[in-house]
């Protein structure tokens, strides 16, 4: 027999973890990970908390960083329910066109003795992230092992038609002062009803010296006809190890000797020097690797480690005598998600063929426009605008380059009226053409209604090939009605409130606007995408309003855009899996409201509610009927920065996906929650100047075009360099004023802003620092 047993842990243990950001709902724990890997992307669903556990989805590209994890949990307690005080150990099998999840419901009394303190519950989601929960519950079985309840850990398998489970279960004991583990076997036809096999007997119980005294979390996978299972032992209630057997029919297990125990816990400094729990083994690419949670210092975390090899018996084992087997399955098995798919081969695309990149509100700058409250006659062009010294575009551009193809973003003033930027896009690609050249067109939000004005107005002359609109919302967005109605931004797009924020400041300093007096005058294209369907909610009447009816009313939306698009081909990409606003409940203005034209459809009250989507646009509204329709488990600003979306608009222009239906339901019901924590940012503006901000490490950020932006800063002191621009034309007698403008971004979505002037040529030195709980305005101070 080979090898079970050379696991090598990762050196940079541990891999993923809580925030620890007050407020977020994994901050302080997270663990028990299940991964599957698919499509260049592995996906986790795990177990976090910051006071009771909950179940969390994350992605990585490589399964050990980078994890792009939702901020919400996807399944959380049922207040109505006594069971779901805390929800753990998810397991997720995709059978019979749907993902299915068990996951054990607990009781607030669970380590106090008695029967059933934990419950095996059950969920179904087409798509991974959003989940229906079901009402079919599988309970320890009174007067026996698992009277307890069912908890610790569970490994499902979808095989030959049967659902197979191997669960860990405990006895009406108390857990924490005299805790009994053991895993149990059970199977069902539809993973609701499940039957309990070897006459309802443990099948792991602790029978060696390294099992210790309890045994739990199992984790099976089944390969050439045989079960291998890795699972949990100690001598507690919580394990310290890892250990193996194998099977061939599920219930009687070989536990060899020489390959026992498989993984200990680590040493007194590392992260999982107390307990470890969870081992999730995948046989990707050659190599077995293993997901687990470890504790260290009163911190529960996720752990990677890897095996070469490859634990196939040379011999058939024989089941234990007193076990009572179910029919050996065949030796075919039915794939599970787990499963690593075969990649299909990237067509090379025609060389160099031209793609036009069209970025979305926020995606473009010009220090003039955006300072000095210029809607024409501003000085220089728009550019890429960088964010903490990256532009969020590079990624898409980077990854359509690589794939032959020659993107050309076409960056543009977002602020002008949809139809105005097409004929400004018109020529522009006309500019980037030769006469007889054909181009494809990707538009991300806004930058797809500007793509599709462009069609509209062209039509069968547009010189396009093949157009995407990426997180566009066609039916508008609910988003849009407190920007224009009452001047608020809610998003949490980083981009866009920088954007709004500096332009209420320059419009408030040159004109006196009112922030929604700056959106009417300055942002018309944000008239452009209110809903068309209603959204509105009265909170007297809980009525909707009809959207044709209101005066904050789409001058654009709906056009005639349908099949066959002018002979283009068309599609769509939708983000899912995020909150995202779809109703807005309003009362009515007050007097004051209304003598300044605030809120005159109603005024928001404190709920706001929401459904399915990729945080800024509902999946409903970015899809289009007779299309293309693509919908991946990314954010909006993800599904042009994360690696899963940049394929997904590479494989539609290289024309090699398929259709997806058209989804006209939420795939999550529509929830009341409160506002997810938005980003921090301090934002520093130059004009007529040149700056450069130091940490407290000495990290330097020099400006760019004007602006140095930095995302979740710390509340250390920072070092504000500002040398004034010195052209040698300029007479010694004359004054040189040069502005510097800070802008504060906080997490509860208020902002803090200051303009400084000074004159000369002498560079000066400035100290500040980012206070969040004592939020000032003033925090330049001179060094």
């Amino acid at each position: 027999m080979v090898d079970a047993s050379s696991w090598t842990k990762y050196p940079d243990n541990p891999i993923f973890s809580g925030l620890g950001l007050p407020g977020i709902w994994d901050s302080v724990h997270v663990a028990n990970p299940f991964v599957t890997y698919g499509n260049g992307t592995y996906r986790m669903w795990y177990q976090g908390t910051n006071s009771k556990w909950q179940i969390g989805y994350t992605t990585s590209l490589n399964g050990i960083s980078g994890w792009d994890r939702l901020p919400y949990s996807i399944i959380y307690p049922d207040s109505t329910n006594i069971w779901e005080n805390e929800d753990e150990d998810p397991t997720i099998v995709y059978a019979l066109g749907k993902y299915r999840m068990w996951y054990s419901a607990v009781k607030a009394t669970w380590a106090q003795g008695g029967i059933d303190r934990m419950e095996l519950r059950y969920a179904e989601s087409d798509l991974g992230t959003n989940w229906v929960k079901l009402n079919c519950v599988m309970k320890g079985t009174l007067g026996t092992w698992d009277a307890g309840g069912i908890n610790r850990g569970k490994s499902i398998l979808y095989k030959d038609g049967v659902f197979h489970m191997w669960y860990t279960g405990t006895n009406e004991n108390p857990v924490e002062t005299n805790p009994y583990w053991r895993i149990g076997y059970a199977t069902s036809n539809d993973g609701c009803t499940w039957i309990k096999q070897n006459n309802s007997a443990p099948v792991i119980e602790p029978t060696e010296t390294w099992e210790l005294n309890n045994v739990s979390f199992p984790n099976v996978i089944f390969e050439n006809g045989i079960y291998h299972m890795w699972y949990a032992a100690g001598t507690g209630n919580a394990p310290t190890r890892f250990v193996y057997a194998y099977s061939t029919d599920g219930i009687g297990w070989i536990k060899p000797k020489d390959q026992n125990p498989v993984l200990d816990k680590g040493e007194s400094s590392s992260f999982d020097s107390d307990y470890v729990t969870q081992p999730f083994v995948l046989h990707d690419d050659g190599e077995y690797k293993m997901w687990y949670s470890g504790m260290g210092s009163g911190k529960w975390s996720i752990g990677y480690a890897t095996n070469p090899t490859i634990p196939i018996p040379l011999f058939i084992p024989t089941p234990r005598p007193t076990a009572t087997p179910i029919p050996t399955p065949t030796n075919t098995p039915i794939p599970t998600p787990t499963n690593t798919p075969t990649p299909n081969p990237t067509p090379t695309p025609s060389p160099s063929k031209k793609v036009i990149v069209i970025p979305g509100i926020g995606g473009s700058w010009n220090r003039d426009a955006l300072l000095n409250c210029k809607s024409s006659g501003y000085s220089g062009n728009w550019s890429n605008w960088t964010v903490a010294n990256a532009d969020i575009y590079q990624p898409l551009l980077t990854g359509l380059t690589s794939a032959g193809y020659q993107p050309i973003p076409f960056w543009y003033d977002w602020r002008k009226r949809v139809t105005d930027s097409a004929i400004i896009l018109n020529s522009f690609i006309n500019q980037n053409r030769e006469s007889d050249e054909v181009v494809d067109v990707v538009g991300h939000s806004m930058g797809g209604f500007v793509g599709r004005a462009y069609l509209e107005s062209t039509k069968e002359s547009s010189h396009t090939d093949a157009f995407l609109t990426v997180g566009t919302p066609h039916e508008g967005v609910a988003l849009a009605y407190p920007a224009w109605s009452g001047g608020e931004i809610w998003i949490d797009d980083v981009n866009m409130r920088l954007a709004f924020t500096m332009l209420q400041i320059g419009c408030s300093i040159r004109h006196g606007w009112s922030g929604r007096e700056t959106v009417a005058n300055l942002l018309p294209s944000i008239r452009n995408i209110l809903p068309t369907f209603p959204y509105l909610k009265d909170k007297l009447t809980g009525s909707l309003k009809p959207a044709s009816s209101m005066s904050a009313k789409n001058n654009w939306l709906p056009t005639a855009f349908n099949f066959p698009f002018f002979g283009v081909r068309m599609g769509t990409l939708t983000g899912t899996g995020r909150d995202t606003l779809k109703q807005i409940e309003v009362t009515s203005p007050s007097r004051l409201d209304q003598r300044l034209g605030n809120w005159l459809d109603g005024k928001p009250t404190g709920n706001k509610y929401y459904a399915d989507g990729d945080g800024t646009v509902l999946t409903t509204s970015g899809q289009l009927p007779d299309v293309e329709n693509h919908t991946l488990p990314l954010s909006h600003s993800g599904l042009v920065t994360n690696q899963l979306g940049i394929q997904a608009i590479i494989d539609f222009l290289n024309d090699t996906t398929e259709q997806q239906p058209l989804l006209r339901q939420m795939q999550q019901n529509q929830q009341l929650i409160k506002p997810t924590r938005r980003t921090t940012a301090l934002l520093i503006v130059v004009d007529g100047a040149h700056a450069s901000l130091t940490d407290k490490n000495g990290k330097t950020y020099q400006d760019a075009d004007g602006q140095i932006t930095i995302l979740e800063p710390s509340e250390d002191s920072y070092t504000l360099r500002v040398t004034p621009d010195n052209p040698r034309w300029w007479p010694w007698w004359r004054k040189h004023e040069n502005k510097v403008l800070v802008i504060q971004l906080f997490e509860d979505g208020t902002s803090k802003w200051k303009a400084y002037s000074q004159t000369g040529f002498s560079a000066r030195h400035w100290k500040l620092r980012f206070d969040r709980l004592h939020k000032t305005e003033d925090i330049l101070h001179e060094n």
